[in-house]
């Protein structure tokens, strides 16, 4: 029930305020050959228009370095939904933000000099989102830094990552012909837990949504901080 109503809760948050626009789900390292371009599902106020930047930032050896950048534009639909394409990202490990100008220069701008992992300098004005994606334990990555999540490694590189329909929290896919997604911090979910089979994209649609049993590590996942760093970032 605690549960139940923190989400109602940050429904009601995201209604009443204007809704920063997230990453909701992209491939950071898609099945196959490396394609040209991929896709990314954005999410944010119904039948409003967008323009961001979508950057990766480099976290194996050049760590810091802006490595991509595209300009995307477009309208959300009515459930809050938009599906840009950009030009294929570098393999993981790396920092994917979403922001709203770029003034910087890629493979040039360096947001981390002195590698340390700490972030220096910024080329943007806001951080809509960010997300921190490993390839193994050992890189650094900056979106914890800059309001967002960095993933814990969990064995692999991810091939698909989407935040859940309901709460928002953030989940991977490592092998789509597997059995498991994994949360943030590395633990496991089983595919069964949700509403439909996570492994599968779901670009311009609602994500699959989890549907825990009470006390299961999946409903502390759920409720465990996550619904309530969305609803501090919907008051931003």
């Amino acid at each position: 029930m605690r549960c139940l109503a923190m989400g109602l809760l940050a429904t009601i948050v995201a209604m009443s305020s204007s809704q920063a626009a997230l990453i909701s789900e992209f491939e950071p390292n898609p099945p196959g050959s490396d394609p040209a371009n991929v896709n990314f599902e954005l999410s944010g106020d119904a039948n409003s228009s967008f323009s961001y930047w979508i950057l990766s930032i480099e976290d194996d050896g050049d760590s810091g370095l802006v490595d991509r950048a595209a300009s995307v534009s477009g309208t959300f639909d009515s459930n809050g939904l938009a599906v840009v394409s950009v030009g294929d990202l570098e393999n993981p490990s790396f920092t994917v933000m979403l922001v709203d100008t770029f003034t910087g220069m890629v493979g040039t701008s360096d947001i981390d000099d002195d590698n340390d992992g700490v972030v220096d300098t910024t080329f943007w004005n806001t951080v809509e989102d960010a997300l921190g994606v490993p390839d193994d334990g050992s890189e650094a990555l900056y979106a914890s830094q800059l309001g967002g999540v960095d993933f814990a490694y969990s064995g692999d590189e991810p091939q698909l990552m989407f935040r859940e329909g309901s709460t928002g929290a953030w989940f991977a896919i490592n092998d789509p012909a597997g059995t498991e997604a994994y949360a943030e911090d590395g633990s496991t979910v089983s595919f069964a837990s949700f509403s439909t089979d996570p492994s599968v994209t779901t670009f311009g649609a609602i994500n699959p949504t989890a549907v825990p049993e009470p006390g299961s590590l999946l409903a502390l996942t759920l409720c465990g901080g996550v619904v309530a760093r969305r609803i501090r970032r919907r008051q931003r």
